[in-house]
C-alpha cells in the first residue's frame, strides 16, 4: 500500500515537472516545436488530442483568442504555454489535497476557497459579445472582455423585477430552463457563464484529463484534479494499475 502511495504521488509530481520544465524553458525562450509534452494526448470533449489543440481550443472559447501577453512580464504567450502557466499557478497545488474517491465538485463560489485572486484572475480574458450584457455588467461599449474576479462579483438590473441579482447565480438559475425557449440575453448570459466555469475548472485540472482508467471506456480518463485528490489504495485501486 505504501508503494501505491508513493507511485500515485510520483505520478503527480512528474506531470508538474514535465509541465513547469516545459513552461520554464518557454519564458527562457528555448525553442519547443519539438517538445513531446504538446502531443501529450488528452481527454476532451469525448474526443483525445494533443495537448496542444486541447490548450488552444480552450482559449478559443473563453477569450477568442489564442495568445495573450503576460500582465506580469507583458511576454507574449502562446495558448499551450497560457494554459500551462494558468494551471501551474493556481493556489491550490500548494495546499494538502483533499482525498477523494469521486468527482471534485464545482460551485461558483468554490474556486476562492483555496486560490486568492491573481493576476489571471484579474485580467480580461472571458469574451463577452453581445452589447447589451456589456452594459448590464458595467462595461464600456469598446469593451469586450471581462476578468473572471470582476464576473464573480458583477451584479444585472433584471428587466421586470427592478432588483439587482448576482449575475453567476441568476445565469445559474438559466441552466434548468434550457430545455424551454430561452431569449438572446439569457442565452448569452449562459454561455459567459459557461466560460466562467470553464476557465475555472481548467485552472484547477479537473478538464486536463491525462490518464485512461484501465478498465474503461474510451471516454473514462482521470483529470489533474482527481489525480491530485484521491488516495490510492486497495479500495479505490484494488489492481494497482494507478
Amino acid at each position: 500500500m505504501e508503494q501505491r502511495a508513493m507511485r500515485s504521488a510520483h505520478s503527480i509530481l512528474v506531470v508538474l515537472t514535465l509541465c513547469g520544465g516545459a513552461l520554464a524553458e518557454t519564458h527562457s525562450e528555448l525553442s519547443l516545436n519539438g517538445a513531446s509534452w504538446r502531443t501529450q494526448p488528452v481527454l476532451d470533449g469525448g474526443r483525445i488530442k494533443p495537448f496542444d489543440t486541447l490548450a488552444l481550443e480552450t482559449c478559443r472559447t473563453i477569450s477568442n483568442r489564442t495568445e495573450l501577453n503576460d500582465p506580469d512580464t507583458d511576454q507574449q504567450l502562446n495558448a499551450h504555454t497560457l494554459y500551462l502557466a494558468m494551471l501551474l499557478e493556481w493556489q491550490g497545488w500548494d495546499r494538502q489535497p483533499q482525498m477523494s474517491t469521486g468527482h471534485p465538485g464545482h460551485s461558483v463560489t468554490s474556486y476562492f476557497r483555496l486560490h486568492q485572486p491573481d493576476k489571471w484572475d484579474r485580467s480580461p480574458l472571458l469574451r463577452v459579445d453581445f452589447l447589451a450584457l456589456r452594459r448590464q455588467l458595467g462595461l464600456e461599449p469598446h469593451e469586450k472582455h471581462i476578468s473572471p474576479v470582476r464576473l464573480s462579483t458583477a451584479k444585472i438590473r433584471l428587466s421586470g423585477i427592478g432588483e439587482e441579482r448576482p449575475f453567476l447565480r441568476w445565469a445559474e438559475s438559466l441552466v434548468a430552463r434550457q430545455a424551454e425557449s430561452l431569449t438572446v440575453f439569457e442565452t448569452r448570459s449562459l454561455e459567459l457563464a459557461d466560460k466562467y466555469r470553464s476557465y475555472q475548472d481548467h485552472r484547477v485540472g479537473n478538464r486536463l484529463r491525462l490518464v485512461p482508467l484501465p478498465k474503461g471506456g474510451d471516454d473514462q480518463w482521470l483529470s489533474l484534479a482527481e489525480l491530485w485528490r484521491t488516495n490510492y489504495d486497495d479500495a479505490t485501486d484494488p489492481d494497482g494499475h494507478l
